[in-house]
């Protein structure tokens, strides 16, 4: 449940204090500009949170968003599956509610988040229909975890397997488009159109063992996610030849 809102309060640009009593629409208008000039977020990404907090704010009606507990949380994303919507978009609007949720805390209008407790659901489609379960466990748990080129292969098989991006896509992954406390990146596809996808519990905890540990001695001034031993960036051909390794 969220817990009792404190007394700290948000002080605007044009002199307007904001606390935990203002209107949604005024906290998601700050939180925009707190991703836009404090996070340095790119325009399509900002776009699709306000897409994400326009839809919330409707279903909230006359209801404030300080004050929910997860129970209505979960009932807003219920909503959103019984109008079919997909199950990637779904995961998109839980993640953009634990980042509004966080930027709440952050300012201290809340004490707790309701929205740490939303699951990041993995995609159905993101590996081939012709793997079982059982088989996608496997190709997952192949790496060897005590080696440097396991910890990075099982960081590009959970990535691959949570996001449904392209090997192309992967490969052109910076650390910086990869924000684990959130659970999301941001990909960029054909015509270099960025969205934003979520990241499963499974895949943050393999990214940050590969970011926060090996990867740090191969890095340099390399921006990729995904290196060599060499440290230079992944191609995508080199990403297909090590799903293929651990797919035997």
């Amino acid at each position: 449940m969220a817990g009792k809102p404190r007394t700290r309060r948000i002080v605007l640009d044009d002199g307007e204090v904001l606390a935990g009593s203002a209107p949604t629409p005024r906290l998601v208008e700050r939180f925009l500009a707190y991703i836009e000039h404090e996070r340095g977020l790119s325009v399509n990404t900002r776009a699709a949170y306000r897409r994400d907090l326009a839809d919330f704010t409707a279903w909230l009606g006359e209801r404030a968003a300080v004050g929910l507990g997860i129970a209505d949380l979960g009932d807003y994303l219920a909503t959103l599956d019984r109008k079919g919507l997909a199950r990637a978009s779904i995961a998109r609007q839980a993640a953009t509610l634990r980042t509004f949720y966080a930027f709440l805390q952050l300012e201290g209008l809340i004490a707790e988040s309701p929205a740490t407790l939303i699951a990041a659901g993995r995609r159905d489609d993101t590996i081939p229909g012709t793997l079982s379960p059982g088989q996608v466990d496997r190709l997952l748990a192949s790496p060897d975890p005590r080696a440097t080129n396991g910890i990075r292969d099982r960081a590009l098989l959970e990535l691959l397997y949570a996001t449904g991006c392209r090997a192309s896509e992967v490969s052109h992954l910076r650390v910086t488009d990869v924000q684990l406390v959130e659970q999301f990146c941001t990909c960029r596809g054909k015509g270099d159109k960025e969205r934003m996808v979520p990241l499963g519990r499974r895949a943050v905890e393999a990214l940050s063992a590969w970011l926060d540990g090996p990867r740090r001695a191969l890095a340099g001034d390399a921006p990729w996610v995904l290196l060599s031993s060499r440290g230079n960036r992944l191609s995508r051909m080199r990403i297909w030849e090590i799903v293929r390794l651990h797919a035997e």
